[in-house]
């Protein structure tokens, strides 16, 4: 199963590199964020995918002083991830997560979309009751509608759908 997992986590972390590199052969779908979850003994792995449109508003350079400290807070509010919290029973720790803010700088192409991807890597002391994962994404960007969450653990693989109502994922049966 660790091989089962860590395979997922590695092809779904380098399909959403892939993604922000090579943003048109992906979808991109504006009100729509998704998010991989791997649970693998003491590790959860997280993997976020956003719009721009969502998290600031606009997908392309900032072209204000408003526009580049919008840009700046939805960065530190990604790379924090206080927006993601695991049951406390758990005990999860991560470090400030790897926040990739792609078309938002000079090189953008004119017209392209902007995303954000982020990868966060917990170590949880208590993994056996890891159970949900409660996301806080509709608060700290309240243009996004759902969020399409793919999780992969123990007991295989599965797909939920968030919404203003809908913020826990479970993650075991």
């Amino acid at each position: 199963m660790k091989l089962r997992t860590s395979c997922f986590l590695a092809l779904a972390l380098v399909a959403g590199h892939a993604a922000a590199e090579e943003r048109h052969l992906g979808p991109h779908v504006h009100g729509q964020a998704t998010l991989q979850v791997s649970v693998d003994g003491p590790t959860l792995a997280v993997g976020l995918s956003i719009p721009g449109h969502d998290a600031v508003g606009f997908e392309h350079p900032p072209t204000s002083a408003e526009q580049t400290a919008t840009l700046a807070k939805a960065t530190e509010t990604l790379r924090g991830g206080t927006w993601l919290v695991p049951v406390a029973a758990a005990g999860c720790k991560a470090p400030p997560a790897k926040v990739v803010a792609d078309g938002f700088d000079a090189s953008a192409k004119p017209g392209a979309h902007g995303d954000f991807d982020v990868s966060y890597q917990f170590t949880c002391a208590n993994p056996e009751q890891l159970a949900s994962l409660e996301v806080g994404l509709f608060k700290a960007f309240p243009a996004l509608q759902r969020v399409v969450v793919d999780i992969v653990g123990a007991n295989g693989a599965a797909e939920q759908i968030l919404d203003h109502t809908t913020t826990r994922v479970t993650l075991s049966p």
